[in-house]
């Protein structure tokens, strides 16, 4: 019933509302905060991008499982970050990859609807972004927004080639097979 990008798509939505709680954490904030920003984090940008391409079911209603685990990753970020700090190379390969994985469905999602390539990369650019870009305007940290927003960028520019190269061989491949 459920497949491999489900998981990783839970997987990619409890990092990236780690990410969000640590944020908040940092900013220290009461329970509350940090649970508004884990979720708005792991789930902002796929439903900003929804609504882009005016879908009526929102996911998160739909499959709750997204906020409870958003929520669980806050509220272990809450108990455990005053006493043991999250960091690390081990976060920044998972947080990484929960972006590429956000970012890859977003672009499979415009473009099963029928979105053209490049507005496909950037609806999934939002997908992968747009979670962390409401909580860093919401908390106030434009700075690093802007310098992680311009990682960010660079990296869905690089899955955009990826992409191109992807569907090149694709074309290739089916016209030796005419």
């Amino acid at each position: 019933m459920f497949s491999v990008i489900y998981y990783l798509d839970l997987f990619g939505v409890a990092i990236f509302a780690i990410r969000g709680a640590l944020v908040a954490e940092q900013q220290q904030l009461n329970i509350l905060g940090i649970l508004v920003s884990a979720i708005l984090t792991a789930v902002g940008g796929r439903t900003v991008r929804d609504m882009v391409l005016g879908e009526t079911s929102i996911f998160w209603i739909q499959d709750p499982v997204y906020l409870i685990i958003a929520a669980i990753a806050g509220f272990i970020v809450f108990v455990v970050a005053p006493y043991y700090r999250i960091r690390g190379r081990v976060f920044l390969l998972a947080d990484a990859i929960a972006l590429a994985v956000f970012t890859i469905i977003g672009i499979q999602k415009a473009i099963f609807i029928g979105v053209p390539l490049f507005n496909a990369v950037l609806l999934g650019t939002l997908t992968g972004v747009g979670g962390g870009a409401i909580r860093d305007m919401l908390l106030g940290c434009i700075y690093r927004q802007e310098r992680e927003q311009v990682k960010k960028l660079e990296n869905s520019m690089l899955l955009s080639e990826m992409s191109r190269v992807k569907l090149l061989f694709k074309l290739i491949n089916s016209l030796k097979g005419n």
